[in-house]
């Protein structure tokens, strides 16, 4: 049975199947976080705020369910961070969108890679592949 040289360790097919596995978990893991940690410049907004900023970009005024229009909800919660209602909408809308791209191509490459580890006999192939998704991963 054919041995992979693996993070210094000489391993077989299916104890290198299984480092694989655990190191796409935990990349994916990490990136999840870093996606909704605010610190690294993107947040996850509640869905009253991005309504909100979806209203305001579009021009529509229209009272929300807390009583607010769009335009007094993003002033007031803008003015906490130093932006006008103009400026506070335009960053929940990247934001979100922003953040929601990350973790689908997080999800989409993690579901590949453990497709492939779970089906495919090429060691070789596998850690070129799982080492392209953890690129990716830290890339953001």
């Amino acid at each position: 049975m054919p041995q992979y040289l693996y993070h210094g360790s000489s391993l077989n097919i299916d104890e290198l199947k299984e480092s694989l596995l655990a190191e796409i978990s935990d990349c994916r893991r990490r990136h999840l976080d870093r996606i909704i940690d605010p610190s690294v410049g993107v947040s996850i907004f509640d869905q009253e705020t991005i309504r909100a900023a979806r209203r305001y970009v579009a021009g529509d005024p229209s009272v929300m369910p807390n009583g607010m229009s769009p335009t007094d909800y993003l002033q007031g919660l803008g003015t906490e961070v130093g932006m006008h209602a103009s400026q506070f909408a335009e960053q929940v809308i990247f934001d979100s969108e922003s953040a929601w791209q990350h973790a689908y191509d997080a999800e989409k490459g993690f579901l590949a890679c453990k497709f492939a580890i779970q089906t495919s006999m090429d060691g070789n192939a596998l850690m070129d592949m799982v080492h392209e998704y953890t690129e990716s991963c830290e890339e953001y």
